[in-house]
């Protein structure tokens, strides 16, 4: 980011000085986020900017992400390029800092596995809060967990309902679950396909991603683990014919058309982001399809002379096909405005008219004026008008003060005014 300076304190990355060249992270504009990054980073009475930026050099390593990881069907990294500009973990915060003194940066801690955890040191501490024969069992139950323990009571270890476990001897342990694919092809015999598994090596390693463990420390983890991959949601991809082709996209084994970055495994809904705009797209290209015969973009071959005119060409383009868009959209307002005030009017009696005209202290001559108005809207011909007393008095005092304004006011329908013969009888 050029022009950007580090807001830390005592930190110089971006200033002249500094010769280092550095990756800089905007702050926050989520409010909850940003309020711990003023927390985390020790300036008093600081006012934070949307625009100001804080330097890789205070996130640890974990914090940031740098590569971006395409996975296959079965978790194996497929494609693995670096990002041109690194990016930051959901929940990072700044919590390295070099130049202030040393209890306001948190080191990142590592957990150490299960196994490393059970220390005697703390057992001897903590007689009185454990059970000393409860931990030499437990011990001992670690210790005797391996793969052949696991291979011995396979039948002991409870899986949900529909699963089924297969053994490859002194290498695999697998819990898989099945489904069936089903076309509405009369002649198709439906086949059994692997939905759902979790694999166990022999170094207990396990291979199902997206849960976060790496590898079993007990037979409890390892049901628990079946459990939750059996009670989640997978992602249902989506159906498109087969003549529309992407090259972002994979069909399963299922049939199933799928984004290569889909998440598989959801939280409540039944389809991720990515397969949902990949499905979007591929049905605006089949009605492409459908509206023009020609399924490719007309590519025009020009020399680089002609080609800055034809950029703007575009761009004249585009911004007419905008206006149009726009004003189609204005057009259509103005019409349900028009639609909404005629119905009122129809739905406008004369008793509601008088009432509010009474109510809103309009003088007599013009109530009486609009009352006629009214009248005369719900006649189709003139011939079938009729008019009251007073509004007949008031065309005649009209007619003498001026005919001339009469009949142009009557020829041109500003008013209804009867026939000057109507008033001289």
């Amino acid at each position: 980011m050029p022009g950007h300076r580090c807001i830390v304190p005592g930190c110089k990355s971006g200033y002249d000085s500094c010769v280092n060249k550095y990756h800089f992270f905007t702050v926050p504009k989520d409010l909850a986020k940003l309020e711990l990054w003023k927390k985390a980073i020790p300036r008093k009475e600081f006012v934070f900017k949307p625009r100001q930026v804080v330097c890789e050099l205070h996130f640890h390593e974990e914090d940031i992400i740098r590569t971006k990881k395409i996975t296959d069907i079965n978790g194996k990294i497929v494609v693995e390029a670096p990002y041109k500009i690194p990016r930051l973990k959901e929940n990072a915060v700044p919590s390295i800092f070099p130049n202030c003194p040393k209890y306001l940066s948190r080191p990142l801690k590592h957990r150490k596995p299960p196994l490393l955890r059970i220390n005697p040191d703390y057992i001897k501490k903590n007689n009185n809060l454990i059970n000393q024969e409860n931990i030499i069992t437990v011990q001992n139950n670690i210790q005797l967990l391996s793969f052949s323990r696991i291979q011995e009571n396979i039948n002991s270890i409870v899986i949900p309902k529909g699963w089924s476990t297969h053994i490859i001897e002194k290498q695999l342990i697998m819990f898989s679950y099945y489904s069936i694919k089903i076309e509405k092809q009369p002649t198709y015999i439906p086949t059994p396909f692997i939905f759902k598994r979790v694999c166990v090596g022999i170094n207990l390693n396990i291979k199902c991603y997206k849960f976060g463990l790496e590898k079993i420390c007990s037979i409890a983890e390892l049901e628990e683990l079946v459990k939750t991959f059996d009670n989640s949601s997978i992602c249902s991809g989506f159906k498109v014919d087969d003549d529309i082709q992407s090259q972002k996209t994979f069909i399963d084994l299922a049939g199933t058309q799928r984004h290569f970055m889909c998440q598989y495994i959801l939280e409540g809904s039944k389809k991720c982001e990515h397969c949902t705009r990949a499905e979007r797209s591929l049905n605006r290209q089949k009605l492409r399809l459908k509206i023009n015969n020609t399924p490719h973009r007309i590519r025009l071959l020009v020399s680089h002379r002609y080609r800055n005119q034809l950029q703007r060409l575009r761009m004249r383009h585009n911004v007419t096909r905008n206006k149009k868009n726009r004003t189609m959209i204005l057009n259509k307002k103005f019409k349900n405005n028009i639609f909404n005030l005629q119905k009122q009017i129809s739905e406008l009696t004369s008793i509601s008219l008088e009432e509010r005209l009474l109510k809103n202290a309009v003088p007599n001559n013009q109530r009486i004026a609009l009352l006629q108005i009214l009248s005369a809207s719900q006649v189709n011909n003139k011939k079938g008008c009729r008019y009251s007393e007073d509004w007949l008095l008031l065309c005649i005092l009209f007619h003498m003060r001026s005919p001339c304004g009469y009949n142009f006011i009557r020829n041109h329908d500003i008013m209804p005014l009867p026939c000057v013969r109507t008033i001289r009888r």
